[in-house]
């Protein structure tokens, strides 16, 4: 969130309420380590220049061929949309966002100090306060879901779906559906039975719904991939293989897989580091993603 604009026009719009005169803001620091600001642009702007070109291409395209691609390949495309006009184009405010996305992550939020001085230009003061609120009911609702394990929220979720409907079953359902999302989806598309003989296991409940998806092959294998895969950080190509190869063998495709491969789903940086016997390790580093999928 840019501290300068969004975050003071959210401010403003905070008035008869006991929270008009001081705001708690919780933030998570930047993950990134080894990626330079010059080499994300680099390769946003190499993105770029790739997505014009196919845009241009893609807007000769007529009939159901047409239509098939704005349907099926341009939601998943992280430049290219459709303009008011019905012209496929190439939209360079998504990949100026995205550097500016970038600067704040790993600027503003990477250190409190960084977060306290951007806070107090943008002409707010910054303090810690040890007084005791009033008890939140809401907020004490949304903390026990975050301390309460998948497995114990899970079967809540079940025991409220198979009661008769009260408002205060209907809050605490509806709030399950907010913070733990992954709960309700599985649910519905899995069912209480096959997640109990999963044993609640996160990942492989997540590698399920993806086998379910109606998404091509390429992005289920992004989806399966991503959630296991360190940004920013050199990944020894051994490990990168190995990964793959699990994703490979869960969607039952019978191929030897190759850490170069991951070129297909981000954008990487070669690199070495040392092993624990001292000897350098051929490495990539993720830099960011050329797919933009939902999960």
């Amino acid at each position: 969130m840019d501290i300068q604009t969004s975050l003071l026009q959210i401010c403003g719009r905070i008035r008869d309420s006991r929270y008009r005169t001081e705001i708690t803001q919780l933030y998570s620091f930047s993950k990134y380590k080894d990626v330079s600001r010059e080499e994300f642009e680099a390769e946003i702007n190499r993105d770029v220049a790739i997505a014009e070109q196919n845009a241009q291409a893609y807007d000769r395209l007529v009939g159901a061929e047409r239509e098939r691609l704005i349907k099926d390949f341009l939601p998943k495309s992280p430049y290219i949309g459709v303009d008011g006009n019905g012209r496929i184009v190439m939209d360079r405010n998504l990949a100026n966002y995205e550097i500016v996305n970038y600067n704040i992550v790993n600027g503003i939020y990477r250190s409190q100090v960084n977060m306290a001085a951007a806070l107090k230009d943008a002409g707010l003061n910054v303090v810690t306060s040890t007084e005791e609120d009033e008890p939140d009911e809401e907020l004490e609702s949304l903390k026990s879901i975050e301390r309460t394990s998948f497995k114990e929220i899970f079967e809540e979720y079940c025991s409220l779906k198979a009661k008769p409907i009260r408002y205060d079953l209907s809050f605490r359902e509806s709030r399950i559906a907010q913070e733990k999302p992954l709960v309700v989806e599985a649910y519905m598309k899995l069912g209480p039975e096959k997640v109990r003989q999963m044993k609640y296991h996160i990942y492989n409940i997540k590698r399920e719904l993806v086998k379910l998806s109606h998404e091509t092959q390429d992005v289920k294998i992004f989806l399966l991939i991503d959630p296991l895969l360190e940004k920013g950080v050199a990944i020894p190509r051994s490990e990168i293989k190995e990964l793959l190869e699990k994703a490979y063998r869960t969607l039952g495709i019978n191929y030897k897989a190759k850490a170069t491969e991951l070129k297909r789903w981000y954008n990487l940086r070669e690199t070495t580091k040392r092993g624990d016997d001292g000897k350098p390790v051929s490495c990539f580093v993720v830099v960011s993603a050329k797919i933009k999928a939902g999960q």
